[in-house]
């Protein structure tokens, strides 16, 4: 027992080293492309970073690194040209080996064939793409696409697959051309990539295609903000109880803050059915609930927990409890950050719907018709989803913190994150609530 302890011991010591720079290379991989994360999916931002990050978007400053720019809410696909073609991807088998899998323009349509509007945002996004970039010079496209080695990423704005927001445009918006190793791993990006690709299309009257209209990324401005030094205490303060509350000081982080948050709940636990929890089970169970690593796996926790109660009580937690626990425990962090981002949206200007105004009318008619369908459903699944969504809402500023927009997204200390204020519970109950069984 002793010897099996002392292996685990060496596997959570494994694991604490590789956390750093798994996050740190998720980030990067989100950034590029894909998941994009929130600040408080970042788990080593430290609560001084956090001060300093509300502060500098209160004032309008999330320009310090690059330019921020909106978040789409649109439909994701990379391009790259490979011996004289257009290829893209969707996955990461499509990146490696120097994009030798990655699909044609014609893949690409069969790929969507038979899915309604979906089909026609892609099929027609994939040719007026290739006939675009076709017309460049050959050398220029070269040098962006490293022929297949580097992906430009893009955003599909297409009205009649509207999620939450109707841009009322059809455009195709280029984020930043990524390289890629031969495993399909991102090793480089080039945000300005974006921008030159789209000047070498234009010089050549090739923007405007068929249907879409080919443009870089929205750089978002903002306008001062008068009530800076309130807003700012009002945030601190918030911050300052979730910190009191969970004996957080400055310098700890929110993977600090998330342990504390389990270790009180393992350890209670523990002590209720009389269990001698050691340390390095602590450590494994925290890294499974709290961490999703599911590497401390069921057979190894029966072994290790001789307590029959005690390990009742894990193994149900496990199945039933994890994940919304995690939801309560990141959630006052969330909110913050939630409430921030309806602060800093409404500072911004630039925003692509051409008719900002319809936008968030359309946005709010269509919430309102929801609820009122959902309610009357009778469904106590649908209806408990809804509310709980609604109160999330209420909590960042209700209809008034609708926006023509997803979100803003920036850099801070290197990294690339997204404020999106309202979107996500709005997405929640228009996107997913909609379609419940």
């Amino acid at each position: 027992m002793q010897s099996l302890a002392n292996n685990f011991k060496t596997f959570c010591q494994f694991v604490l080293e590789k956390e750093a720079a798994e996050l740190s290379g998720f980030l990067f991989e989100g950034g590029a492309f894909g998941h994009m994360s929130h600040p408080y999916d970042d788990v080593n931002l430290t609560f001084k970073q956090i001060k300093d990050m509300i502060s500098t978007a209160l004032q309008g400053g999330l320009d310090k690194e690059v330019v921020p720019s909106e978040k789409l809410d649109g439909q994701a696909i990379a391009v790259s040209w490979k011996d004289g073609q257009l290829v893209a991807a969707r996955n990461k088998g499509h990146y490696s080996k120097g994009a030798a899998g990655a699909m044609t323009v014609q893949q690409v349509i069969d790929k969507f064939e038979g899915r309604g509007d979906i089909s026609d945002a892609f099929s027609f996004a994939i040719k007026d793409l290739s006939q675009a970039i076709s017309k460049i010079d050959p050398k220029k496209r070269e040098e962006i696409f490293k022929n297949g080695k580097a992906f430009m990423h893009l955003e599909l704005i297409y009205p009649p697959t509207t999620n939450v927001v109707n841009y009322d445009a059809y455009k195709l918006i280029f984020h930043s051309a990524t390289e890629y190793d031969e495993s399909g791993n991102p090793v480089g990006e080039d945000k300005a990539s974006a921008g030159v690709l789209t000047k070498l299309i234009k010089d050549v009257n090739a923007d405007i295609q068929k249907t879409y209209q080919i443009d870089p990324p929205k750089a978002i401005q903002f306008t001062k903000n008068v009530n800076f030094e309130a807003d700012r205490a009002e945030f601190f303060k918030e911050l300052a109880k979730i910190q009191k509350d969970s004996g957080m000081n400055d310098n700890q982080s929110i993977s600090d803050y998330i342990r504390k948050e389990y270790t009180d709940l393992i350890e209670g636990a523990a002590k209720k059915y009389g269990f001698d929890l050691a340390p390095n089970l602590l450590e494994g169970l925290i890294r499974r609930f709290a961490f999703q690593d599911k590497s401390f796996k069921i057979p190894q926790i029966k072994k290790e927990i001789t307590n029959k109660d005690f390990l009742n009580w894990v193994i149900d937690f496990d199945n039933k409890g994890a994940a919304q626990y995690y939801k309560q425990v990141i959630g006052p962090i969330e909110l913050l950050f939630l409430k921030l981002g309806v602060k800093v949206i409404k500072l911004a200007t630039g925003f692509l719907a051409v008719n900002p105004d319809k936008t968030v009318q359309s946005i709010k008619d269509e919430l309102d018709k929801i609820i009122k369908d959902v309610r009357s459903t009778g469904d106590e699944a649908k209806v408990s989803k809804l509310e709980n969504e609604l109160r999330r809402l209420d909590a960042i500023g209700g209809f008034d913190a609708v926006v023509p927009s997803e979100g803003i997204v920036f850099q801070y200390n290197g990294k690339t994150y997204k404020l999106t204020g309202a979107f996500a519970p709005i997405n929640q109950i228009l996107g997913t609530i909609k379609y419940m069984k």
